[in-house]
């Protein structure tokens, strides 16, 4: 599965296959470059979801799977070109691919990234790869002379440049994944499972990760996911602790697929059979999922039920969990009026800086639209973010550390910054301190900031985003002492 929804790979390396025959070194350089590749961005991608690089190093030019390579490039989010002279030479294939994946989507969205395992003449170069970013994979020798830069050769230089490599299509991949996730996974209402128990459905092996994925999207709804633990080898204990499990829950996921699950000898149910007749049994609301496939030629025990399920996407699916769970959650109680704020009476309209990692901008936003009705609110910016900080903060009547999805480091980080800065630098400072706190629910451990002082407030909640909090703050500031 594709680390950008929608596509079959992230990224479609394409070759001349003159890149990669072994040297005298025996280094076959574009298998390197794939094998180093992987590991570059598995290391900056804290996530078991990982890019699907698509590399093929069989014989094409004899004839095999041609049409397929063409395919595999219409179907890749990012093409990355490995270009020297012999990639440009009229009538290779590679021109071919690179028509292949431009030809499949508008110019806007053509990414390109090109490594040059030597230099061409730039009468040579496709139109194609005229914008591209570009990354040099070459040095001069002595009689400046081209030569191909390999680990074995210069470690540190060809390291250096595989990271930045990888850093920046990890960058180009999260800008598609965020524009291509629906806005039901991205930007989830927080809270909107808080409080239900979702029961998932044993699945056949073929669907253990979608069950994963699907697990940690619910679960940063609010929801608890059931079983707590793996459910037992299907018997006699599977359908005992089915039973206790369906008890407990408020929604019932069920994933199925083509292949058949489990059924004894004698037994009147499959697995699959068992957990939908147990949940109507039990008349608890239920969810049925499978990929948008043919299952015409499908016969075996599970194909009535398979008939049932919702044929989607799992992005789709995503959306219809959120929803169902929306409307299970009782509507919350009504919170207990706040002091109303009278501007009137304080002077001045407080001004509120917010830090704000990307992953949070969308609660930022919200915080900033209650606080700009009551005064003003900056967010602290993408670029030149320590600027900007130091900037704005001795002037901001509150400084806000939002921490929702934002990794904690990021915010023991600025907060150690804030702390120097007040103490070395700030003539001034804020009066009031806090940490905003937002979905998903942490753990003890990640709650508790590493860097904190006497005086450090705490708003908001980690179960339920509740930007009204930010009235409270208001409310402080114009009761609290001037500075």
């Amino acid at each position: 599965m594709a680390y950008v929804p929608g596509f079959k790979y992230d990224i479609f390396i394409s070759y001349p296959r003159e890149n990669n025959r072994a040297d005298p070194e025996g280094v076959q350089w574009v298998r390197e470059l794939d094998r180093y590749l992987k590991v570059a961005i598995a290391n900056q991608i804290p996530s078991k979801d990982q890019p699907e690089i698509f590399f093929d190093d069989h014989d094409f030019e004899s004839g095999q799977h041609v049409a397929k390579l063409l395919d595999h490039a219409r179907d890749a989010a990012i093409f990355l070109a490995v270009v020297s002279p012999p990639y440009v030479a009229p009538g290779k294939f590679t021109l071919k691919e690179l028509e292949a994946f431009c030809g499949s989507r508008d110019a806007r969205e053509q990414i390109i990234v090109s490594v040059y395992f030597l230099p061409i003449r730039a009468q040579d170069e496709p139109a194609e790869l005229h914008g591209p970013k570009k990354f040099e994979f070459f040095w001069a020798n002595e009689n400046n002379v081209p030569v191909p830069l390999t680990p074995r050769t210069d470690p540190k230089s060809y390291t250096s440049k595989l990271y930045t490599l990888a850093n920046h299509i990890i960058n180009r991949l999260d800008e598609m994944r965020r524009k291509r996730i629906p806005p039901a996974d991205v930007q989830a209402p927080a809270g909107a499972g808080a409080g239900m128990a979702v029961l998932l459905g044993q699945v056949t092996d073929d669907l253990v990760d979608t069950r994963e994925e699907l697990k940690e999207f619910i679960e940063k709804l609010g929801a608890v996911v059931l079983p707590p633990e793996d459910y037992p080898a299907w018997g006699p204990q599977f359908t005992a602790a089915f039973g206790a499990q369906l008890a407990k829950a408020d929604l019932v996921v069920q994933l199925l697929s083509k292949v058949r699950s489990q059924k004894g000898d004698g037994d009147q149910f499959s697995c699959a059979q068992f957990q939908h007749q147990a949940t109507t049994d039990a008349q608890k609301p239920v969810l049925q999922w499978r990929e948008p496939s043919d299952i015409s030629k499908v016969q075996h025990y599970d194909r009535p039920i398979l008939e049932m399920a919702s044929a989607m996407t799992l992005e789709q699916f995503k959306v219809a969990v959120r929803k169902k769970l929306e409307e299970l959650t009782p509507p919350p109680e009504p919170a207990a009026a706040l002091p109303a704020v009278d501007e009137a009476e304080s002077g001045h309209a407080p001004f509120i800086y917010i830090t704000a990692h990307p992953e949070d901008l969308d609660r930022a936003l919200k915080l900033k639209g209650i606080a700009d009705s009551l005064g003003a609110a900056r967010i602290m910016e993408d670029q030149n973010k320590l600027k900007d900080f130091i900037e704005q903060v001795p002037f901001a009547e509150a400084v806000v550390f939002l921490y929702g999805d934002a990794p904690r480091k990021f915010v023991d980080d600025w907060l150690a910054k804030y702390l120097k800065l007040k103490t070395t630098q700030f003539k001034t400072h804020p009066q009031l301190e806090a940490v905003y706190y937002a979905p998903p629910p942490k753990s003890e451990t990640q709650r508790q900031l590493r860097t904190g002082w006497k005086g450090l407030r705490a708003f908001g909640s980690q179960d339920a985003f509740t930007p009204e909090d930010m009235r409270k703050i208001f409310v402080e500031l114009r009761g609290g002492p001037a500075r």
